[in-house]
């Protein structure tokens, strides 16, 4: 079962600090002294902070918590807010985290309310708002709920299972108890959501055939059959015509005698265009030599300035150190000696290939333009070529328009209705295409819902297969059937007929006795010991059978509707006998926590906290 307990709990601003042992614990006081307020504190740290606490709670800023919480103690600080993104501290032995308290945010990817229901492995599952609806949005069953059958306070213990009176809560509560007695489980949530989105589509489909099945009904379009014959019908429509058009032509062409005509403007316009390449490709080589010609015309500059500055350069006999300034002595060259570097000099050798290497520039520089001047010629001679072969392919251009404008001027009526016909058949191909789509949407949206049907059918394999593994529900529910009617033996009810039985309804899931629903039951003091009896029932069962509703039961105002003499007094003393006896043999996995107003004096020793009127529960400073 999912391991709560609270050790410790602190209301920074409230001026007060408690602190739980293990097994039963007690908080007593007189009415309006913050006993039901402390409730609604506790559901606050573990929880959501309810929305109808009391003024003076405004004093409180943080509730500080040391919480058992699944394997682990943490150090929880809650601020006191509804604000549903409102950070929560939580700090355990290597783990520090701030979360949000319910609402996820960006960066965030847990809440706190959340993160509790995976450190006390509670299932995480969404259900149907609506049970009866398959279209009904999807709604969490979250801490919250699960906390409703552990903190019961004393304005619904004698009136209310759990708040079953409240719809929303109700359906919450049904859906806990199936998950807590495996009735409900993850996998099968999850096949059930997959089966309401099938379900969903299959009905949205159906919904959209139908649609178009009642827009073609009574029109043309109705029968798809029809349909593809038209379509056959007009396409050899245009396939005649277009013979005819082919056959008009060649009639055409015999009659005004432009085939030979039409050839010929055909050998032009190709002429045309092999001369426009030829052109192009002379005008990239004239561009190419224009670049080398100025590239070997540089290079012959500059290997003439080299010629002229070797002979300049050579010629100077340095008498004063270029570099010191002091003077170069004499002896110290040769007439074939550098006096600078001592090596010797090569100046004719020098010369002599510069001059070699400027003749050789220059001598394809000059061949490199008579090329050039070659291709220039040719490209004029390309470019007259081509005006004259242009002038003669618009003169027969202009011949065989003029030839066809006599042969359309005679044709023109019967040209006009062919085009119109044409037209009108193009057109009724499109119509008949464009209704033809809506039949093949019909016909993907069966094979669609064909796919779906299947899927849905292995949805249900499977979900049948859940149910026969989950016959160990029906056991888990019987044993509540007896331990409930086990404890409600002991706190000795009034009778309700012959004799005292119990049952669980298998639709509400409510306790009923003797045949009588908990709504029927006669007085609010025979309610509240039926609810003291149910509640301890359930989590002694989930404790004896593993089943993971939280080990942590709050139990507010269990004599305030009985009486305080004879009988009554009795049963008092048997429920508080009853939850001693239940919370020392469950201490190690159950926390039990009374609110009262007079506990007995018997178990004085396991009060926590003693409230007054001049001591309540919020103190601030």
């Amino acid at each position: 079962m999912g391991e709560l307990r609270i050790n410790a709990m602190r209301l920074v601003g409230g001026g007060r600090e408690l602190t739980f042992p293990s097994g039963l614990n007690l908080v007593a006081g007189d009415i309006t002294t913050g006993k039901t307020t402390l409730v609604r504190l506790m559901r606050a740290l573990l929880g959501s902070v309810p929305s109808d606490l009391p003024q003076e709670t405004s004093h409180i800023s943080y509730l500080a918590g040391d919480v058992l919480v699944g394997d682990a103690v943490w150090e929880i600080s809650r601020p006191l807010t509804t604000t549903l993104t409102a950070k929560v501290e939580i700090a355990g032995a290597s783990t520090t985290l701030r979360l949000p308290a319910s609402r996820r945010e960006r960066g965030s990817p847990d809440t706190y309310v959340h993160w509790l229901l995976g450190q006390m492995k509670l299932p995480d599952v969404q259900v149907p708002e609506a049970r009866s609806r398959a279209d009904s949005p999807l709604i969490p069953v979250s801490v919250n709920d699960w906390l409703n059958y552990c903190l019961i306070t004393g304005d619904e213990i004698d009136t209310m299972v759990f708040g079953h009176r409240e719809s929303f809560r109700d359906t919450k509560r049904r859906y806990v108890f199936e998950l807590n007695y495996g009735l409900y489980d993850s996998e099968s949530a999850s096949i059930q959501s997959q089966l309401r989105q099938i379900d969903l589509r299959l009905q949205a489909i159906a919904n959209e055939a139908e649609v178009l099945r009642n827009l073609l009904a009574g029109t043309p379009f109705e029968s798809r059959q029809d349909l593809e014959d038209q379509l056959v019908d007009l396409g050899r429509q245009q396939a005649s015509m277009d013979s005819d058009d082919a056959d008009m032509a060649a009639t055409a062409h015999e009659e005004f005698n432009t085939g030979d005509l039409r050839d010929e403007v055909q050998k032009r316009q190709a002429q045309t265009a092999d001369l426009r390449r030829q052109i192009q490709a002379v005008s990239d080589q004239i561009e190419d030599l224009g670049q080398l010609r100025d590239q070997l015309s540089a290079q012959a500059g500059r290997l003439t300035r080299a010629v002229v500055a070797e002979e300049q350069l050579l010629d100077i006999e340095f008498i004063v150190c270029p570099r010191c300034g002091s003077d170069v002595d004499a002896d110290r060259g040769s007439d074939i000696a550098c006096r600078l570097c001592l090596q010797d000099l090569h100046q004719a050798d020098n010369k002599n290939a510069l001059i070699g290497e400027l003749d050789r520039v220059q001598a394809q520089a000059d061949e490199t333009v008579d090329v050039l001047t070659s291709r220039s010629e040719e490209h004029l001679a390309l470019q007259l070529s081509l005006r004259r072969l242009e002038a003669e392919l618009a003169d027969l251009e202009a011949e065989l328009d003029q030839r066809m404008r006599a042969y359309v001027s005679q044709q023109a009526d019967r040209l006009a209705a062919r085009a119109a016909e044409r037209a009108q058949i193009r057109e009724q191909m499109r119509r008949l295409r464009d209704y033809l789509s809506l039949w093949d949407k019909v016909g993907a949206s069966g094979a669609v819902a064909s796919s779906l049907m299947a899927q849905r059918e292995d949805l249900v394999g499977a979900l049948d297969r859940r149910a026969s593994a989950r016959l160990g529900a029906a056991d888990n529910i019987e044993a509540l059937r007896l331990r409930m009617q086990e404890y409600l033996a002991e706190l000795h009810p009034p009778l309700l007929g012959d004799r005292q039985t119990v049952a669980i309804n298998d639709r509400t899931y409510l306790p009923e006795i003797s045949g009588r629903s908990f709504d029927e039951l006669s007085s609010q003091g025979l309610k509240t010991i039926v609810n003291v009896a149910h509640s301890l029932a359930h989590h002694a069962v989930s404790i004896d059978r593993g089943l993971p509703l939280p080990g942590l039961l709050v139990l507010d105002g269990i004599s305030s509707n009985l009486g305080q003499e004879g009988f009554d007094q009795d049963r008092v003393n048997d429920m508080y006998a009853l939850i001693a006896r239940v919370a020392e043999t469950y201490r190690d996995s159950l926390q039990v926590v009374v609110v009262d107003n007079t506990p007995p004096s018997e178990f004085a020793d396991r009060t926590v906290l003693t409230l007054s009127q001049d001591d309540r529960l919020i103190r601030p400073s």
